[in-house]
Protein backbone atom coordinates (compact mmCIF):
# COMPACT_ATOMS: atom_id res chain seq x y z
CA UNK A 1 0.00 0.00 0.00
CA UNK A 2 2.76 2.46 0.54
CA UNK A 3 4.16 1.77 -2.26
CA UNK A 4 1.33 2.53 -4.11
CA UNK A 5 0.40 5.87 -2.22
CA UNK A 6 4.33 6.83 -3.35
CA UNK A 7 3.30 6.04 -7.44
CA UNK A 8 -0.02 8.07 -6.88
CA UNK A 9 2.12 11.29 -5.38
CA UNK A 10 4.73 10.78 -8.28
CA UNK A 11 1.82 11.08 -10.86
CA UNK A 12 0.12 14.23 -9.27
CA UNK A 13 3.10 16.32 -8.53
CA UNK A 14 4.29 15.60 -12.12
CA UNK A 15 0.96 16.06 -13.84
CA UNK A 16 -0.52 18.92 -11.98
CA UNK A 17 -0.67 22.53 -13.71
CA UNK A 18 1.28 24.08 -11.08
CA UNK A 19 4.27 22.11 -12.01
CA UNK A 20 4.12 22.74 -15.89
CA UNK A 21 3.61 26.46 -15.13
CA UNK A 22 6.33 27.27 -13.16
CA UNK A 23 8.69 24.94 -14.30
CA UNK A 24 11.73 27.45 -14.06
CA UNK A 25 10.86 27.71 -10.41
CA UNK A 26 10.85 24.62 -9.25
CA UNK A 27 14.24 24.17 -10.74
CA UNK A 28 15.38 26.84 -9.30
CA UNK A 29 14.05 25.58 -6.09
CA UNK A 30 15.95 22.57 -6.90
CA UNK A 31 19.26 24.48 -7.34
CA UNK A 32 18.74 26.22 -3.90
CA UNK A 33 17.87 22.70 -2.17
CA UNK A 34 21.09 21.26 -3.17
CA UNK A 35 23.41 24.56 -2.76
CA UNK A 36 21.69 24.20 0.83
CA UNK A 37 22.72 20.76 0.98
CA UNK A 38 26.29 21.72 -0.16
CA UNK A 39 26.06 24.41 2.54
CA UNK A 40 25.35 22.41 5.75
CA UNK A 41 27.75 19.27 4.59
CA UNK A 42 30.67 22.14 3.91
CA UNK A 43 29.41 23.61 7.85
CA UNK A 44 29.89 19.77 9.10
CA UNK A 45 33.32 19.23 7.62
CA UNK A 46 34.54 22.84 8.70
CA UNK A 47 33.27 23.51 11.95
CA UNK A 48 35.97 21.52 14.19
CA UNK A 49 38.93 23.34 12.19
CA UNK A 50 37.20 26.81 12.43
CA UNK A 51 36.43 26.11 16.67
CA UNK A 52 39.85 24.80 16.68
CA UNK A 53 41.57 28.26 15.22
CA UNK A 54 39.49 30.44 17.03
CA UNK A 55 39.45 28.60 20.29
CA UNK A 56 42.99 26.69 20.50
CA UNK A 57 42.44 25.92 24.02
CA UNK A 58 39.52 24.18 24.19
CA UNK A 59 37.86 21.24 22.85
CA UNK A 60 35.86 21.72 19.61
CA UNK A 61 33.90 18.96 20.29
CA UNK A 62 33.13 20.54 23.94
CA UNK A 63 31.81 23.84 22.62
CA UNK A 64 29.59 21.68 20.10
CA UNK A 65 27.99 19.93 22.43
CA UNK A 66 27.46 23.26 24.86
CA UNK A 67 25.85 24.93 22.43
CA UNK A 68 23.21 21.61 21.06
CA UNK A 69 20.26 23.18 23.24
CA UNK A 70 20.09 25.90 20.94
CA UNK A 71 20.80 24.00 18.23
CA UNK A 72 18.11 21.78 18.97
CA UNK A 73 15.69 24.94 19.74
CA UNK A 74 15.96 26.30 16.30
CA UNK A 75 15.76 22.96 14.34
CA UNK A 76 12.24 22.87 16.28
CA UNK A 77 11.31 26.86 15.20
CA UNK A 78 12.29 26.38 11.48
CA UNK A 79 10.14 23.28 10.82
CA UNK A 80 7.35 25.06 12.62
CA UNK A 81 8.04 28.21 10.43
CA UNK A 82 8.58 26.02 7.64
CA UNK A 83 7.71 22.53 6.93
CA UNK A 84 4.25 21.81 5.56
CA UNK A 85 2.34 18.99 7.24
CA UNK A 86 1.02 16.65 4.38
CA UNK A 87 -3.04 16.71 5.23
CA UNK A 88 -4.88 17.44 1.58
CA UNK A 89 -3.74 15.64 -0.25
CA UNK A 90 -5.50 12.37 1.21
CA UNK A 91 -9.21 13.70 1.51
CA UNK A 92 -9.77 11.26 -2.13
CA UNK A 93 -8.78 8.78 0.05
CA UNK A 94 -11.23 9.10 3.10
CA UNK A 95 -14.02 7.85 1.03
CA UNK A 96 -12.31 4.79 0.05
CA UNK A 97 -12.02 1.10 1.91
CA UNK A 98 -8.21 2.06 3.11
CA UNK A 99 -7.04 1.57 6.19
CA UNK A 100 -6.34 4.87 8.31
CA UNK A 101 -3.71 3.06 9.93
CA UNK A 102 -1.64 2.64 6.18
CA UNK A 103 -2.33 6.17 5.26
CA UNK A 104 -1.14 7.50 9.07
CA UNK A 105 1.91 5.52 8.65
CA UNK A 106 2.50 6.77 4.88
CA UNK A 107 2.04 10.47 6.09
CA UNK A 108 4.95 9.56 9.07
CA UNK A 109 6.83 7.93 6.54
CA UNK A 110 6.97 11.66 4.26
CA UNK A 111 7.41 13.66 7.08
CA UNK A 112 10.75 11.14 8.17
CA UNK A 113 11.92 11.79 4.69
CA UNK A 114 11.73 15.36 4.65
CA UNK A 115 14.24 17.85 3.45
CA UNK A 116 14.45 19.33 7.36
CA UNK A 117 15.28 16.23 8.36
CA UNK A 118 18.01 15.75 5.43
CA UNK A 119 19.90 19.07 6.51
CA UNK A 120 20.80 18.36 9.67
CA UNK A 121 21.61 15.14 9.03
CA UNK A 122 24.14 16.23 6.41
CA UNK A 123 25.69 18.32 8.77
CA UNK A 124 25.92 15.65 11.53
CA UNK A 125 27.21 13.43 9.27
CA UNK A 126 29.89 15.62 8.03
CA UNK A 127 31.01 16.78 11.42
CA UNK A 128 30.75 13.08 12.82
CA UNK A 129 33.60 12.12 10.07
CA UNK A 130 35.55 14.42 10.87
CA UNK A 131 35.16 13.83 14.63
CA UNK A 132 36.22 10.26 13.71
CA UNK A 133 38.99 11.32 11.50
CA UNK A 134 40.48 12.90 14.42
CA UNK A 135 40.90 10.24 16.42
CA UNK A 136 37.78 10.63 18.87
CA UNK A 137 36.51 7.61 20.62
CA UNK A 138 34.31 6.06 17.09
CA UNK A 139 31.55 4.48 19.62
CA UNK A 140 31.35 7.82 21.42
CA UNK A 141 30.97 9.32 17.94
CA UNK A 142 28.29 7.05 16.76
CA UNK A 143 26.16 6.69 20.23
CA UNK A 144 26.39 11.06 19.84
CA UNK A 145 25.22 11.06 16.60
CA UNK A 146 22.24 8.44 16.95
CA UNK A 147 21.35 10.96 19.97
CA UNK A 148 21.45 13.76 17.40
CA UNK A 149 19.55 12.00 14.92
CA UNK A 150 16.55 10.47 17.23
CA UNK A 151 16.50 14.37 18.08
CA UNK A 152 15.92 15.69 14.99
CA UNK A 153 13.59 12.87 14.51
CA UNK A 154 11.44 13.55 17.74
CA UNK A 155 11.27 17.50 16.37
CA UNK A 156 9.73 16.34 13.23
CA UNK A 157 7.27 14.46 14.92
CA UNK A 158 6.67 16.63 17.58
CA UNK A 159 6.34 19.95 14.80
CA UNK A 160 3.18 17.82 13.36
CA UNK A 161 1.65 17.67 16.86
CA UNK A 162 2.00 21.54 17.80
CA UNK A 163 0.39 22.20 14.38
CA UNK A 164 -2.55 20.45 15.36
CA UNK A 165 -2.66 21.42 18.99
CA UNK A 166 -2.59 24.75 20.19
CA UNK A 167 -2.29 24.35 24.27
CA UNK A 168 1.08 22.03 23.39
CA UNK A 169 2.19 24.81 21.04
CA UNK A 170 2.29 27.12 24.27
CA UNK A 171 3.29 25.21 26.41
CA UNK A 172 6.28 24.74 24.38
CA UNK A 173 6.59 28.47 23.44
CA UNK A 174 6.56 29.31 27.43
CA UNK A 175 9.59 26.65 27.71
CA UNK A 176 11.16 28.17 25.22
CA UNK A 177 10.65 31.91 26.32
CA UNK A 178 11.27 31.42 29.55
CA UNK A 179 14.52 28.99 29.35
CA UNK A 180 16.22 31.66 27.01
CA UNK A 181 15.49 34.83 29.72
CA UNK A 182 16.81 32.14 32.24
CA UNK A 183 19.98 31.56 30.25
CA UNK A 184 20.04 35.64 29.32
CA UNK A 185 19.81 36.15 33.26
CA UNK A 186 22.83 33.78 33.90
CA UNK A 187 20.30 31.85 36.07
CA UNK A 188 19.75 28.86 34.21
CA UNK A 189 23.55 27.13 32.97
CA UNK A 190 22.20 25.98 29.42
CA UNK A 191 24.81 25.22 27.56
CA UNK A 192 26.89 23.70 30.71
CA UNK A 193 23.81 21.04 30.94
CA UNK A 194 23.83 20.35 27.40
CA UNK A 195 27.64 20.12 27.16
CA UNK A 196 27.23 17.61 30.35
CA UNK A 197 24.61 15.52 28.74
CA UNK A 198 26.27 14.87 25.58
CA UNK A 199 29.76 14.23 27.10
CA UNK A 200 28.11 11.61 29.67
CA UNK A 201 27.55 9.47 26.64
CA UNK A 202 30.89 8.57 26.79
CA UNK A 203 30.58 7.19 29.84
CA UNK A 204 27.18 6.08 29.99
CA UNK A 205 25.88 5.37 26.57
CA UNK A 206 22.82 4.17 27.97
CA UNK A 207 21.49 7.76 28.04
CA UNK A 208 20.61 7.78 24.39
CA UNK A 209 17.14 6.19 25.54
CA UNK A 210 16.18 9.59 26.74
CA UNK A 211 16.58 10.10 22.94
CA UNK A 212 14.81 7.21 22.08
CA UNK A 213 12.65 8.32 24.53
CA UNK A 214 11.58 11.52 22.53
CA UNK A 215 11.41 10.51 19.13
CA UNK A 216 9.14 7.65 20.13
CA UNK A 217 6.89 9.51 22.27
CA UNK A 218 5.90 12.64 19.55
CA UNK A 219 5.95 9.31 16.64
CA UNK A 220 3.14 8.13 19.26
CA UNK A 221 1.59 11.20 19.30
CA UNK A 222 2.05 12.37 15.77
CA UNK A 223 -0.12 8.98 14.58
CA UNK A 224 -2.35 9.45 16.95
CA UNK A 225 -2.97 12.86 15.77
CA UNK A 226 -3.14 12.25 12.27
CA UNK A 227 -5.73 9.14 12.96
CA UNK A 228 -7.95 11.16 14.85
CA UNK A 229 -7.76 13.99 11.69
CA UNK A 230 -8.36 11.32 9.25
CA UNK A 231 -12.48 11.50 8.81
CA UNK A 232 -13.79 14.13 6.31
CA UNK A 233 -15.60 15.70 9.58
CA UNK A 234 -12.41 16.44 11.31
CA UNK A 235 -11.00 17.91 8.11
CA UNK A 236 -14.18 19.57 6.58
CA UNK A 237 -15.75 20.88 9.98
CA UNK A 238 -15.61 24.58 10.62
CA UNK A 239 -15.79 25.06 14.40
CA UNK A 240 -17.48 28.63 15.33
CA UNK A 241 -14.93 31.05 17.78
CA UNK A 242 -15.23 34.40 18.79
CA UNK A 243 -13.39 37.38 16.75
CA UNK A 244 -12.48 40.65 17.49
CA UNK A 245 -12.91 43.50 15.25
CA UNK A 246 -11.29 46.81 14.44
CA UNK A 247 -12.76 49.99 13.45
CA UNK A 248 -9.65 51.76 12.63
CA UNK A 249 -11.41 55.06 13.02
CA UNK A 250 -8.26 57.13 12.45
CA UNK A 251 -8.18 55.77 8.96
CA UNK A 252 -11.59 57.92 8.41
CA UNK A 253 -9.28 61.12 8.19
CA UNK A 254 -7.79 60.28 4.55
CA UNK A 255 -10.85 60.35 3.08
CA UNK A 256 -11.44 57.81 -0.01
CA UNK A 257 -7.62 56.46 0.66
CA UNK A 258 -8.57 56.05 3.90
CA UNK A 259 -11.45 53.59 2.99
CA UNK A 260 -8.68 51.16 1.16
CA UNK A 261 -6.13 51.55 3.78
CA UNK A 262 -8.51 50.36 6.30
CA UNK A 263 -9.98 47.47 4.58
CA UNK A 264 -6.01 46.95 3.94
CA UNK A 265 -5.81 46.77 7.57
CA UNK A 266 -8.44 44.53 8.21
CA UNK A 267 -6.96 42.23 5.44
CA UNK A 268 -3.88 41.88 7.28
CA UNK A 269 -5.03 41.55 10.62
CA UNK A 270 -7.38 38.92 9.77
CA UNK A 271 -5.36 36.24 7.63
CA UNK A 272 -2.66 34.02 8.85
CA UNK A 273 -0.36 35.11 6.02
CA UNK A 274 -0.88 38.80 6.00
CA UNK A 275 -0.56 38.93 9.93
CA UNK A 276 2.43 37.14 10.21
CA UNK A 277 4.04 40.31 8.97
CA UNK A 278 2.79 42.33 11.97
CA UNK A 279 4.44 40.04 14.46
CA UNK A 280 7.72 39.72 12.50
CA UNK A 281 8.45 43.66 12.46
CA UNK A 282 9.39 43.17 16.33
CA UNK A 283 12.07 40.59 15.99
CA UNK A 284 12.90 42.62 12.62
CA UNK A 285 14.16 45.30 14.80
CA UNK A 286 16.26 43.53 16.59
CA UNK A 287 18.02 41.95 13.85
CA UNK A 288 21.08 45.18 14.27
CA UNK A 289 21.86 43.42 17.71
CA UNK A 290 22.78 40.37 15.82
CA UNK A 291 25.70 42.56 14.31
CA UNK A 292 26.79 44.86 16.65
CA UNK A 293 26.70 42.11 19.42
CA UNK A 294 27.57 38.58 18.10
CA UNK A 295 29.57 39.81 14.91
CA UNK A 296 31.39 43.02 15.45
CA UNK A 297 33.93 44.46 13.52
CA UNK A 298 37.88 44.65 14.71
CA UNK A 299 36.94 48.48 14.70
CA UNK A 300 33.64 50.88 14.82
CA UNK A 301 33.69 51.52 11.57
CA UNK A 302 34.17 47.70 10.26
CA UNK A 303 31.14 47.38 12.81
CA UNK A 304 28.72 50.29 10.68
CA UNK A 305 29.77 48.19 7.80
CA UNK A 306 28.19 45.28 8.81
CA UNK A 307 25.17 47.02 10.07
CA UNK A 308 24.49 47.93 6.07
CA UNK A 309 23.48 44.77 5.87
CA UNK A 310 20.92 45.07 9.12
CA UNK A 311 19.66 47.72 7.97
CA UNK A 312 18.72 46.34 4.70
CA UNK A 313 16.85 43.80 6.34
CA UNK A 314 15.13 46.38 8.38
CA UNK A 315 13.90 48.33 5.73
CA UNK A 316 13.97 46.91 2.18
CA UNK A 317 13.47 43.43 3.32
CA UNK A 318 10.07 44.68 5.24
CA UNK A 319 8.78 46.19 2.68
CA UNK A 320 9.63 43.81 -0.08
CA UNK A 321 8.08 40.68 1.92
CA UNK A 322 4.69 42.22 1.60
CA UNK A 323 4.91 44.70 -1.15
CA UNK A 324 6.01 41.68 -3.81
CA UNK A 325 2.80 40.31 -3.20
CA UNK A 326 0.69 43.17 -3.90
CA UNK A 327 -2.28 42.81 -5.27
CA UNK A 328 -1.97 38.95 -4.49
CA UNK A 329 -3.19 39.68 -1.61
CA UNK A 330 -6.37 40.45 -2.82
CA UNK A 331 -6.77 37.70 -5.37
CA UNK A 332 -9.65 35.77 -3.50
CA UNK A 333 -11.73 38.57 -4.19
CA UNK A 334 -9.94 40.70 -6.44
CA UNK A 335 -12.96 39.81 -9.51
CA UNK A 336 -15.73 41.53 -7.00
CA UNK A 337 -13.20 44.51 -6.66
CA UNK A 338 -13.13 44.81 -10.47
CA UNK A 339 -16.89 44.65 -10.28
CA UNK A 340 -16.75 47.79 -8.26
CA UNK A 341 -16.47 51.04 -9.41
CA UNK A 342 -12.55 50.77 -8.17
CA UNK A 343 -10.44 53.98 -7.48
CA UNK A 344 -7.01 52.36 -8.30
CA UNK A 345 -4.83 55.36 -7.74
CA UNK A 346 -6.72 55.02 -4.04
CA UNK A 347 -6.33 51.55 -3.84
CA UNK A 348 -2.87 51.63 -4.84
CA UNK A 349 -2.22 55.00 -2.70
CA UNK A 350 -3.02 52.09 0.86
CA UNK A 351 -0.71 49.52 -0.14
CA UNK A 352 1.93 52.43 -0.46
CA UNK A 353 1.01 53.42 2.99
CA UNK A 354 0.47 50.04 4.09
CA UNK A 355 4.35 49.60 3.44
CA UNK A 356 5.21 53.36 4.49
CA UNK A 357 3.43 52.48 8.28
CA UNK A 358 5.61 49.19 8.37
CA UNK A 359 8.69 51.03 7.62
CA UNK A 360 8.05 53.79 9.87
CA UNK A 361 7.09 51.27 12.94
CA UNK A 362 10.21 49.18 12.42
CA UNK A 363 12.18 52.63 12.63
CA UNK A 364 10.22 53.55 15.95
CA UNK A 365 11.44 50.37 17.42
CA UNK A 366 14.76 50.72 16.64
CA UNK A 367 15.66 53.96 18.35
CA UNK A 368 17.34 51.61 21.28
CA UNK A 369 20.71 51.90 18.85
CA UNK A 370 21.18 55.39 19.39
CA UNK A 371 22.45 53.93 23.01
CA UNK A 372 25.46 52.13 21.24
CA UNK A 373 25.90 54.82 18.46
CA UNK A 374 23.87 57.77 17.34
CA UNK A 375 24.95 56.49 13.40
CA UNK A 376 23.59 53.21 13.29
CA UNK A 377 20.63 55.01 13.51
CA UNK A 378 21.43 57.76 11.36
CA UNK A 379 21.87 54.97 8.87
CA UNK A 380 18.06 53.51 9.62
CA UNK A 381 16.85 56.53 9.03
CA UNK A 382 18.34 57.14 5.28
CA UNK A 383 17.67 53.44 4.60
CA UNK A 384 13.76 54.13 5.59
CA UNK A 385 13.73 57.35 3.64
CA UNK A 386 15.11 55.47 0.68
CA UNK A 387 12.48 52.32 0.91
CA UNK A 388 9.96 54.90 1.23
CA UNK A 389 10.67 56.99 -1.59
CA UNK A 390 11.87 54.46 -4.06
CA UNK A 391 11.57 50.56 -2.83
CA UNK A 392 7.61 51.37 -2.17
CA UNK A 393 6.73 52.50 -5.46
CA UNK A 394 8.58 50.42 -7.31
CA UNK A 395 7.32 47.28 -5.72
CA UNK A 396 3.55 48.55 -6.75
CA UNK A 397 4.73 48.80 -10.10
CA UNK A 398 6.20 45.36 -10.29
CA UNK A 399 2.95 44.14 -8.43
CA UNK A 400 1.22 45.10 -12.27
CA UNK A 401 3.23 42.09 -13.59
CA UNK A 402 2.24 40.01 -10.59
CA UNK A 403 -0.74 37.67 -11.92
CA UNK A 404 -0.13 34.05 -9.11
CA UNK A 405 -2.96 33.34 -6.77
CA UNK A 406 -2.46 33.11 -2.81
CA UNK A 407 -4.51 31.95 -0.17
CA UNK A 408 -4.24 34.07 2.72
CA UNK A 409 -5.23 31.44 5.33
CA UNK A 410 -1.74 29.31 5.23
CA UNK A 411 1.24 30.90 6.73
CA UNK A 412 3.72 33.11 5.34
CA UNK A 413 6.76 31.15 6.16
CA UNK A 414 8.17 28.15 3.38
CA UNK A 415 4.99 29.18 1.63
CA UNK A 416 5.92 29.63 -2.14
CA UNK A 417 2.20 30.58 -3.44
CA UNK A 418 2.43 33.71 -5.62
CA UNK A 419 6.26 33.19 -6.30
CA UNK A 420 7.45 33.35 -9.63
CA UNK A 421 10.69 33.02 -11.23
CA UNK A 422 10.61 36.87 -12.73
CA UNK A 423 9.74 37.64 -9.07
CA UNK A 424 12.98 36.03 -7.54
CA UNK A 425 15.25 37.82 -9.93
CA UNK A 426 13.10 41.42 -9.16
CA UNK A 427 13.55 40.93 -5.39
CA UNK A 428 17.11 39.70 -5.70
CA UNK A 429 17.77 42.73 -7.43
CA UNK A 430 15.72 45.16 -5.50
CA UNK A 431 18.01 43.79 -2.22
CA UNK A 432 21.03 43.48 -4.06
CA UNK A 433 21.27 47.16 -5.92
CA UNK A 434 20.31 49.84 -3.19
CA UNK A 435 22.80 47.49 -0.65
CA UNK A 436 25.78 47.96 -2.71
CA UNK A 437 24.78 51.76 -3.62
CA UNK A 438 24.83 52.33 0.33
CA UNK A 439 27.90 50.45 0.77
CA UNK A 440 30.22 51.77 -1.93
CA UNK A 441 29.41 55.78 -0.93
CA UNK A 442 30.30 54.81 2.65
CA UNK A 443 33.56 53.24 1.20
CA UNK A 444 34.64 55.65 -1.29
CA UNK A 445 32.89 59.40 0.10
CA UNK A 446 32.48 58.69 3.43
CA UNK A 447 29.70 57.57 5.78
CA UNK A 448 28.04 61.23 5.91
CA UNK A 449 27.98 61.75 2.15
CA UNK A 450 26.75 58.01 2.00
CA UNK A 451 23.76 59.12 4.14
CA UNK A 452 23.16 62.51 2.06
CA UNK A 453 22.99 60.95 -0.91
CA UNK A 454 20.72 57.85 -0.15
CA UNK A 455 18.51 60.47 1.67
CA UNK A 456 18.25 62.57 -1.03
CA UNK A 457 17.13 59.89 -3.32
CA UNK A 458 14.39 58.92 -1.03
CA UNK A 459 13.16 62.31 -0.49
CA UNK A 460 13.13 63.14 -4.39
CA UNK A 461 10.68 59.55 -4.53
CA UNK A 462 8.19 61.40 -1.40
CA UNK A 463 8.44 64.13 -2.87
CA UNK A 464 7.22 62.87 -6.26
CA UNK A 465 5.57 59.93 -5.25
CA UNK A 466 1.83 60.95 -6.12
CA UNK A 467 3.07 61.33 -9.56
CA UNK A 468 4.86 57.72 -9.99
CA UNK A 469 1.66 56.24 -8.55
CA UNK A 470 -0.48 57.85 -11.19
CA UNK A 471 1.85 56.21 -13.76
CA UNK A 472 1.92 52.70 -11.75
CA UNK A 473 -1.95 52.97 -11.93
CA UNK A 474 -2.03 53.21 -15.72
CA UNK A 475 -0.51 50.04 -15.77
CA UNK A 476 -2.32 48.11 -13.54
CA UNK A 477 -5.58 49.40 -15.53
CA UNK A 478 -4.01 48.31 -18.89
CA UNK A 479 -2.70 45.01 -17.17
CA UNK A 480 -6.48 44.23 -15.06
CA UNK A 481 -7.93 41.37 -17.27
CA UNK A 482 -4.25 39.98 -17.04
CA UNK A 483 -4.30 39.91 -13.52
CA UNK A 484 -8.24 38.52 -13.50
CA UNK A 485 -6.98 35.25 -15.63
CA UNK A 486 -4.38 34.40 -13.24
CA UNK A 487 -6.42 35.02 -10.12
CA UNK A 488 -8.82 32.12 -11.05
CA UNK A 489 -6.14 29.69 -11.57
CA UNK A 490 -6.76 27.57 -8.57
CA UNK A 491 -4.18 25.16 -8.58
Amino acid sequence: MIIKFLSLQYKQFFRSSYWQRTLVLNILMGFLALYMLVVFLSIGLSAYFILKEKFPNQDPLYLINSFLIFWWIGDLLMRYFGQKIPEMAFRPFLILPLKKRKIAQYILLKLSLSFYVFLPLILFTGLAGVLVYKSYDSFYISIWFLTILLLILGNNYLNLVINNNIKIRNIFLVLFAGGVLLYLSHIVPLTQWSAGFFERLHNSPWLVGVAVFWAVFWLWAAYHTIKDKLYLDALLGHTAQQVQTYDFKFTDRLGETGLYYKNALKKIWRNKRTRAYVYNLIFVSLIGLFYIKLLPGKTPDDTLRKFVMAAFFMTILVSSSYGQMIPSFDSAYYPFLMAQKVNFKKYLKAEYLIMTTMNLIVLSLSVFYMFFSWKYFVVLLAFTTFTIGIINPFLLWNGAYNTKRIDLNKKSFGNSQGISGRLLLISFLLGLLPFLLFFVLLVKVGFLAAVIVFTSIGLLGILFHDYLINKITGLYIKKKYKTLHGFKQLN
